[in-house]
């Protein structure tokens, strides 16, 4: 019974994260997080830094200008974390689970939710696709994260089916393209990046040809170059600008610990720069997860943060060298989120943040489940 209660969690996850549901979706993964913990075959490479982010987040609640909710910022990061951790290594250490069922349905629920971007930006005209969700650059987030993972898969598909991942992988940028997600086109460049890499010439070849195709389908679309173009437009990203250099005076202002997690919208308006570069809302954050961190959890936040990074990368570096062609567009998947973050505000939002944990632990599971093979040096499937 348990068992197929964790199943089930996990199958409800793959059908509504990539249509925004993750949030939602967790509270069965969250009834299950008992049995997860039961069933872990060891301690997650990332749950030391984890919890040290955890604890770091909890140190500046408590210092925090309002604890209630730093408190609050506490309790949803650890059950994100340990659901992430513990779904992620269940997944990876069942392969039939996993690569027959769980993949199968993220990938079918991506297309739809990329179909229905199409379908809002050019059949309804709405000039920013949101999707199912609501939030434009939350689509273009998670387009991002399950395409590369939905491209692993097809890949290794038997050969007669791996055609699929062309007209999957044209769907899902053009889906990403209708979001209008600045954050989400650099992912798919650094996500792109290391699937092409990993194959070498062959790879960059294939990667330099798909950037051309898409350059010239996106330039029949006048917004689509112009939003383009204002990625180096210093003057179109000032209110970014704005939030970030406001994030940085919250955080001069107490650089150890931060002012607490989710204190930023208390505290913008005050911390704003004056003559601030452009005026900008009151945001719930500077749109950046390092100036997120700076501000609400200070030096401690960062460190614990960037122990986890580190921690991931280096697992991410050994898969990506000798683990399969799944496991590769794991890794792209990983990298894209991450450097969506860097621009965007998905680890404060629950439908992406279940997403990026969830990855997490997909990741340090085929990590462990692989590691004396990867320590040989073998399973290189070049």
């Amino acid at each position: 019974m348990a068992r197929y209660m964790v199943e089930g969690s996990l199958l409800l996850f793959a059908l509504a994260a990539p249509l925004s549901g993750g949030g939602l979706a967790l509270l069965p993964l969250a009834l299950s997080l008992p049995v997860l913990l039961r069933q872990l075959q060891q301690v997650p490479r990332l749950a030391w830094p984890a919890a040290s982010l955890v604890g770091a987040t909890l140190i500046s609640a408590a210092f925090g200008v309002d604890k209630l909710v730093g408190f609050g910022h506490v309790v949803g990061l650890l059950l994100l974390a340990a659901i992430g951790l513990a779904g992620g290594h269940a997944l990876a250490s069942d392969a039939v689970l996993l690569r027959h069922r769980w993949l199968a349905v993220a990938t079918v629920s991506t297309a739809v939710m990329a179909t229905y971007a199409v379908y809002q930006h050019f059949g309804l005209h709405i000039a920013r696709a949101t999707g199912f969700g609501g939030f434009a650059n939350r689509l273009g987030t998670l387009l991002a994260f399950f395409g590369f993972v939905g491209l692993g898969y097809l890949l290794t598909l038997p050969r007669r089916w791996r055609w699929i991942s062309i007209p999957f992988a044209a769907l899902v940028l053009t889906g990403i393209g209708a979001s209008m997600s600045r954050a989400a086109w650099v992912a798919v460049v650094a996500g792109a990046a290391v699937m092409a890499l990993r194959w070498g010439r062959r790879g960059v070849a294939i990667l330099l040809l798909a950037c051309i195709l898409v350059a010239a389908v996106g330039s029949l679309q006048s917004r689509w170059v112009g939003r383009w173009q204002s990625i180096f437009d210093l003057q179109d990203n000032l209110d970014r600008i704005t939030l970030w250099w406001t994030a940085l005076r919250i955080f001069a202002s107490s650089p150890l610990v931060g002012r607490g997690p989710g204190s930023f919208p208390q505290l913008q308006a005050a911390f704003m720069p004056d003559p601030a570069p452009a005026r900008v809302p009151i945001s719930s954050t500077p749109h950046s997860v390092l100036f997120g961190l700076a501000a609400d959890t200070g030096l401690l936040g960062l460190a614990a943060f960037g122990w986890l990074l580190a921690r991931a990368l280096g697992m991410a570096w050994k898969v990506w060298r000798h683990g399969d062609i799944f496991s590769v567009g794991l890794v792209a998947s990983v990298v894209a989120i991450v450097v969506n973050d860097l621009f965007g505000q998905g680890f404060y939002a629950m439908e992406v943040a279940s997403v990026m944990w969830i990855g997490f632990g997909l990741l340090d599971g085929l990590y462990a489940g692989h590691r004396d093979g990867f320590r040989r040096g073998s399973g290189d499937e070049r």
